[in-house]
């Protein structure tokens, strides 16, 4: 079969199961499995699958269908302009997650030797991201999940960063033996009551929290009292719905600081921003 009956055959099953991204998920699949650029595949229509190639791709159409992410199936997910490796031990990196990165960057200097703290790490996509572009700094990348840190650290070795990176199992700030200049983190925000098929392949330790999504938002909050240190800065992503009542807890717990919101590029409130 020809590369481009497959892919229309693909297209068609999986808009006839609701997926909305069919014809990209069929061309990054194609992709994958061929070893070949997105380009190629559309300049090269003609090509002929192999057996196994096709077999290979149809499984994978049949495993979209179920909704798992194509992240998932093809264990690479883009995050600014870097490739990661993901599994379902990590949560799939998001594009307005960026905006984390983007706000720590502003802050910094690029030749800053500033500590930052990473919590709740994940697949390491901020603490790569981050080394990459400020060489200076020193980061301390923590998770709870042992998995999760040993994909970390794979992605900062692919990047050739893993040994500026401190790779630290541990609680939220627990770990932290003296006061780091930032916190950054992304943490689990989603309440219980929003759980979606499209998340219910990722980690759900990663992904759901109590208290309307906010209980470790609050901790990380009132743990950084004495973490940060004298003019520390605090980059929480949240979950637009909690923006208000988020910023008020703040505030309480530190009366002196400049606390705002900042907005994601859909105008989403997404930034919890601390400067003390």
């Amino acid at each position: 079969m020809q590369i481009s009956n497959w892919q229309k055959e693909a297209v068609k099953v999986l808009i006839n199961h609701s997926i909305t991204s069919a014809a990209l998920d069929a061309e990054v699949l194609l992709s994958f499995v061929l070893k070949k650029p997105k380009e190629y595949i559309l300049s090269h229509p003609e090509i002929i699958l192999t057996k196994n190639q096709q077999v290979t791709l149809d499984r994978l159409i049949k495993k979209r269908t179920q909704s798992e992410p194509v992240a998932y199936l093809t264990n690479n997910k883009e995050f600014y302009g870097l490739d990661f490796y993901v599994d379902e031990n990590v949560l799939i990196p998001r594009p307005e997650t960026e905006l984390l990165v983007d706000t720590a960057l502003k802050e910094i200097n690029y030749d800053s030797t500033v500590t930052i703290a990473d919590i709740g790490t994940g697949s390491g996509c901020i603490t790569v991201a981050i080394a990459k572009n400020l060489p200076q700094t020193k980061i301390i990348a923590v998770d709870i999940s042992r998995p999760a840190l040993a994909i970390a650290k794979r992605n900062a070795k692919s990047y050739g960063v893993e040994k500026k990176i401190s790779f630290v199992y541990g609680d939220l700030l627990n770990k932290l033996k003296v006061p780091v200049d930032i916190i950054i983190a992304n943490l689990p925000y989603v309440p219980n009551s929003e759980a979606k098929k499209e998340i219910s392949f990722e980690p759900k330790i990663a992904v759901f929290a109590e208290n309307y999504g906010m209980e470790l938002l609050e901790k990380i909050i009132t743990q950084s009292k004495t973490k940060l240190s004298k003019n520390g800065m605090m980059f929480l992503e949240i979950h637009p719905p909690q923006a208000e009542k988020i910023s008020v807890f703040a505030k309480h717990n530190f009366p002196g600081a400049k606390i705002s919101i900042l907005k994601d590029l859909a105008n989403k409130e997404r930034i919890l921003s601390i400067k003390l």
